[in-house]
């Protein structure tokens, strides 16, 4: 059976400020707040002047460390364009 990092129990406080980045390196941004869901939570990402919302789960969270401040997610197939096509609605 594999370890997942979410196996691990996380204070949301020990969360906020890590910087979340892609498997291949890219910088996402820092967590900035956690929005708790029924199913799942979810990290808010500051991204320059967006806020990218990426949840809180095993096939998405890759690795937590908390020593290097850092999130490695693995970004799934139009995870980060979800958040894209959410900020570019029409009013």
């Amino acid at each position: 059976m594999s370890h997942s990092p979410l196996d691990e129990t996380y204070d949301h406080k020990d969360l906020i400020g890590l910087d979340v980045v892609t498997e291949t390196g890219e910088l996402i941004g820092p967590v900035i707040d956690i929005l708790p869901g029924a199913a799942n939570d979810n990290l808010i990402v500051r991204s320059g002047s967006e806020e990218i919302l990426i949840p809180f789960i095993g096939p998405v969270i890759m690795s937590i460390d908390l020593a290097a401040r850092q999130i490695t997610i693995d970004a799934i197939d139009g995870l980060l364009d979800l958040n894209e096509k959410k900020d570019k609605r029409a009013p």
